[in-house]
């Protein structure tokens, strides 16, 4: 007569009489296929990878998550500070600005109500529609992917941390080239609208078009430096010291 084994996760092999229970399953194997370890050919974890508090331990398969870990955020982060997405930010900005600088005067030109003006005043805002809603729509369109990879770098940030506390996935050259433009764009932007508010606009330029150019150059500068500025937190966080665990240490 034999003695039937409780039943269990993982299913037990046959055991010869009064032989005791298996205690556990096996364990997983490592890998960066393993089970557990999110895949990180896209960057991307999958919806059953939550993030977990820093130091919490992962069993044989933590280093196998690391690996992933570090090679997803490197591919998010490339990818979300790149130097031709800066240089898109700006160049849609520039756009914009142009779209304005004619909405202006064709609102202008309008507004006289004579043939000539009709016909100028509709001609500058065909051509500032034809440049500003393009531009709009691709501005948008590159927030909603930052969203997105913001969200996925906190996530994947959010799983472990490295042991040796050295950010591999900082990409200084790309963080310093949008930080520093979105600088300069914020800071003429800001500029161009205090001296248009206080001391009226420049000689080429209309109050309307001044304060409309700066507000423009100020509001996607500091657009760029809000997400150079999160970067950097993230950045700051890894190469922090680790976060005391909840609840204290069990003596």
């Amino acid at each position: 007569m034999s003695v039937r084994t409780p039943s269990s996760p993982c299913p037990a092999p046959p055991v010869p009489p009064l032989s005791p229970p298996p205690s556990a399953c096996p364990a997983p194997e490592d890998g960066p296929d393993a089970p557990g370890v999110p895949a990180a050919r896209s960057g991307r974890p999958p919806a059953d990878v939550a993030p977990t508090e820093p130091g919490t331990a992962f069993g044989p398969g933590r280093e196998a998550l690391r690996a992933a870990r570090s090679r997803a955020l490197a591919e998010l982060a490339g990818h979300h500070l790149a130097e031709r997405r800066t240089l898109l930010l700006w160049l849609g900005t520039a756009l914009l600005v142009v779209g304005w600088l004619l909405a202006v005067p064709g609102v202008g030109y309008l507004a006289d109500g004579d043939v000539f003006g009709a016909a100028a005043g509709g001609g500058c805002l065909l051509l500032a529609g034809a440049l500003a809603a393009p531009s709009a729509l691709a501005l948008g369109q590159a927030a909603r992917e930052d969203l997105r990879a913001r969200a996925e770098l906190r996530r994947w940030a959010l799983l472990d941390r490295d042991p040796d506390r050295r950010a591999h996935w900082y990409v200084p050259r790309q963080a310093r080239l949008l930080v520093l433009s979105a600088l300069a764009v914020c800071g003429g932007g800001l500029a161009l609208g205090l001296t248009a508010a206080l001391s009226g606009p420049p000689g080429v330029l209309s109050f309307p078009a001044a304060l409309g150019l700066g507000a423009v150059l100020a509001v996607m500068g500091g657009a760029g430096l809000l997400k150079a500025a999160d970067f950097y937190r993230l950045v700051i966080r890894e190469l922090g010291p680790p976060a005391r665990p909840r609840g204290g240490a069990h003596r």
